[in-house]
């Protein structure tokens, strides 16, 4: 992806003039800025920005033997974003691009394109960061939201000013992380059903990556005291729009590692079939008043491996759903009835 403004400033397309506002906003917030206690303009945002990389590299057999608990899962209602105000002080999953940042300066306008569009301090990160490898992730704490938006994609616009209210830590660092995770990428995979997606390879490296995310940060680096400054990771359908990944798959993965890396999950189906949310929400309170465990719950979907043909035959997407999950608890059941 490009890492220069020159193709941004010269499109003609509302969604791009959207981000070239939205970085225009920016500067001019920097430049109106007072240090506190005077009147002297002062660009520089406060705080830090850090840039944290990790690999995460664990084996079939080490997440089968996790003794870590499922924790809550909260589901949140449809039509809901990670900016509202159920997604405030959570570590926000970043859909992004093995490049980080993705085309927030070439044509992109989804997810990814949009945070770092309304929070430019990221682009520190797109600059500083190399491509990410299977099983990498970046998490980045400190970006402050200068900018509104409304609208997403191709109807994508700049909807005024921001004043973050987030918390900050002492020397003013935004409290505002992204664990940026990039998918599986399904138009590049053939095929890419239910089947091929939950091949233990493929499940792994999810896994890992998701793992390596949503871990906490640093807290020496964010003076936080030894306490974790996210009680929650907001995420979403990852990798489930033109990458094809099967949401019910992908929401357990992520769900799974969360809970390894102890951290509570909501989830944002947004605009995802209606039924899904309720579903999912009724699963998960399921197995968490069973007490089932990381592990519990990977061997199960490595005895499911075989048999995932009948969410794919299901036909429509509410069968689907319902077809993949009763079928993963009857054998996270089975599996672990000794």
């Amino acid at each position: 992806p490009s890492r220069s403004f020159f193709k941004l400033l010269c499109s003609k397309e509302p969604q791009e003039y959207a981000k070239v506002r939205m970085f225009i906003h920016y500067f001019d917030r920097c430049r109106l800025r007072t240090t506190s206690g005077t009147t002297d303009p002062s660009p520089l945002p406060l705080g830090k920005l850090h840039i944290f990389r990790r690999r995460i590299d664990l084996d079939e057999a080490l997440w089968g033997v996790s003794t870590a608990p499922l924790l809550p899962m909260a589901v949140m209602r449809q039509n809901v974003g990670f900016e509202d105000a159920e997604g405030h002080n959570c570590l926000h999953a970043d859909f992004a691009n093995k490049f980080l940042g993705g085309g927030v300066l070439s044509g992109g306008c989804v997810q990814e394109e949009i945070r770092f569009a309304i929070c430019p301090d990221l682009m520190i990160g797109a600059l500083l960061c190399p491509c990410m490898e299977d099983r990498e992730a970046i998490q980045i704490v400190g970006a402050e939201q200068y900018s509104c938006y409304a609208g997403y994609a191709f109807s994508l616009r700049f909807d005024g000013d921001f004043v973050d209210q987030s918390s900050r830590t002492v020397d003013g660092t935004v409290l505002n992380g992204i664990a940026a995770i990039d998918a599986l990428d399904g138009r590049y995979i053939k095929p890419f059903d239910v089947a091929a997606q939950m091949q233990t390879a493929n499940m792994l490296r999810e896994m890992n990556k998701a793992f390596a995310g949503f871990g906490p940060p640093s807290t020496a680096a964010l003076q936080s005291n030894g306490d974790n400054p996210f009680s929650h990771l907001a995420t979403g359908n990852w990798g489930c729009g033109v990458f094809g990944g099967f949401v019910p798959l992908k929401a357990v993965l992520q769900w799974m590692a969360a809970s390894q890396g102890s951290i509570k999950v909501k989830y944002f189906p947004f605009d995802y079939d209606q039924h899904f949310g309720p579903r999912f929400q009724h699963f998960c309170d399921t197995l968490v008043e069973k007490h089932v465990t990381v592990g519990m719950l990977w061997k199960a979907l490595l005895v499911m491996q075989d048999k995932v043909g009948a969410p794919e035959a299901a036909g429509e997407e509410g069968d689907r759903l319902d077809a993949f999950l009763e079928t993963l608890w009857t054998y996270v059941v089975t599996e672990n009835s000794d």
